[in-house]
């Protein structure tokens, strides 16, 4: 992890895990975004987790390769936000 980050988070354990902040957390649900390293390449992976029986198991994830991947997305993104 990064020198100013304080958390460890719930990922694989052959990701190493270069910088991360909580976005939520509660007693049964914790989301953050996370960038990790593993395999030759980064990632920036928005998780949510839930907890069951004291281990914290991901339900959903949004993976993000590339800065080109996430310029792709960001519009239509932005767009359908505007609908809720």
């Amino acid at each position: 992890m990064s020198e100013n980050a304080a958390e460890v988070f719930p990922v694989d354990e052959n990701l190493k895990q270069v910088a991360g902040k909580t976005i939520y957390k509660s007693e049964k649900w914790w989301k953050a975004a996370v960038v990790t390293e593993g395999w030759g390449k980064k990632s920036l992976t928005v998780y949510l987790w839930q907890s069951r029986n004291g281990e914290w198991k991901v339900a959903q994830k949004y993976k993000i390769h590339s800065k080109d991947e996430w310029l792709k997305d960001k519009p239509i993104l932005e767009e359908l936000v505007e609908k809720l």
